[in-house]
């Protein structure tokens, strides 16, 4: 049977159910179960997991834009300037840049 593809079938990682073979190695009920307990597993450091909103992400990427063309900003913590790359630190209320050692420092002294 020239021009014919056969299928091979694996058994699911899953429910361990016969299946045709897939990269995920789950039928399909199991790999839409199994994305979404990825998707909301707590060690996902995506912006929506981190509840980062649009203004947030608007703030960065105008803090960043400035940057790129020359503004200098002093980091919120120490004082210093920012040279590279900058958290948006969460400081008195409001969000300011800070170096990503100083914002992740503060993480653990409150």
């Amino acid at each position: 049977m020239a021009g014919t593809m056969d299928t091979v079938n694996v058994l699911c990682l899953s429910c361990k159910c016969i299946t045709p073979a897939t990269r995920s190695g789950r039928c399909p009920d199991c790999r839409l179960a199994h994305q979404r307990s990825l998707e909301n597993h707590p060690s996902r450091r995506t912006a929506k997991a981190l509840r980062y909103n649009q203004e947030h992400r608007r703030l960065r990427a105008a803090y960043a834009n400035a940057m790129a063309w020359g503004t200098a900003f002093a980091c919120a913590r120490c004082g210093q300037p920012i040279t590279g790359e900058f958290h948006l630190d969460h400081v008195d209320g409001g969000s300011y840049p800070s170096h990503p050692y100083c914002n992740t420092s503060a993480r653990s002294n409150p």
